[in-house]
């Protein structure tokens, strides 16, 4: 069995790229197996961390009769789970959209978001960590790629994973995953599409509130950084 991380930011489509691997032939998917712990983090003060870690390993044993197990996370849940993470023989992957994008959509979907959850930041600095200990990320993603060059884009992706790519997987049944249901009201619409779709709600940067520019203006570094490293590897693949 092999194991791959995406590692993400929300609002880029991940869920649609979750939803997409987890129709194809081979593949099972854990969906932010972290999540909790970062939902509880307050309430525990992150006593919790080994448990949600060994139910995390449960998850992938229970996938041991697969041939790829993808588990799709946010940066900010998996951060701090790295020293346990990086004893994984895994491949990682990224996942980003430009934040003018998917800061509208995050206060679209979430007005009382926490600034936290814009991602970039801890994003950027998994990717860095992850060179410093010899894990170099196989390929960094942007969402716009996906809806514009979804065929080239999955290509190189599943070439990176040395995994076969095949145009029927772009195509997908309509409905959520199970594992979205206490979250439904993040993934409406990747629960009712069935490819990737270019959106138009949320392509402008104009905010609503100060909180949302200010997270923009902080994460356009970030994201700049990790869009230097998807352009250094495109001729990778």
């Amino acid at each position: 069995m092999k194991i791959h991380f995406l590692w993400c930011v929300p609002r880029s489509l991940s869920t649609a790229f979750e939803k997409m691997v987890s129709h194809k032939k081979g593949f099972t998917v854990i969906s932010e197996p972290f999540l909790d712990h970062y939902k509880n983090f307050e309430k525990t003060q992150g006593s919790r961390i080994g448990n949600v870690y060994e139910d995390f390993v449960g998850k992938i044993d229970d996938a041991n009769n697969e041939e790829n197990v993808l588990i799709k996370e946010m940066g900010f849940h998996g951060l701090p789970f790295f020293s346990k993470i990086s004893q994984i023989d895994a491949t990682h992957s990224f996942l980003v959209r430009s934040p003018a994008k998917s800061i509208k959509s995050l206060e679209e979907v979430s007005n009382g978001y926490k600034f936290v959850q814009a991602g970039f930041d801890s994003l950027y600095l998994l990717y860095c960590q992850m060179r410093e200990h010899g894990m170099a990320p196989k390929i960094v993603m942007d969402a716009d790629d996906l809806e514009t060059s979804p065929i080239l884009t999955c290509e190189r992706f599943f070439s990176s994973i040395g995994c076969q790519f095949e145009a029927s997987d772009l195509n997908w049944g309509v409905g959520a995953r199970e594992e979205w249901f206490d979250r439904i009201e993040w993934h409406k619409r990747a629960a009712r599409t069935s490819r990737f779709e270019r959106g138009t709600r949320c392509d402008s940067g104009v905010f609503k509130s100060y909180k949302s520019q200010y997270a923009y203006e902080y994460s356009l570094p970030f994201y700049n950084y990790l869009m230097e490293a998807r352009d250094g590897q495109k001729n990778l693949y």
